[in-house]
């Protein structure tokens, strides 16, 4: 499943894709991404693509966690 993230502020320095690789058993490849600083505050967003039987559930998490998700 494709998805692109987008994070800002505190949120870019919580390690969130080996949260959802350990946590929900997911294959996470990152197609594309950046990270920049606005001001003093980082924002960014990243293009993966995930995979695993829990994709679901680790979508949810992200949600849930307030990291902005569109899935493809």
């Amino acid at each position: 499943m494709l998805a692109t993230i987008a994070f800002a502020g505190e949120q870019a320095s919580q390690p969130i894709f080996a949260t959802l690789a350990r946590r929900f058993d997911v294959d996470i490849n990152i197609l594309s991404g950046s990270v920049e600083t606005v001001g003093d505050r980082r924002v960014g967003q990243f293009h993966i693509e995930l995979e695993g039987a829990k994709v679901t559930q680790a979508l949810k998490y992200l949600h849930e966690s307030e990291f902005e998700v569109e899935v493809h």
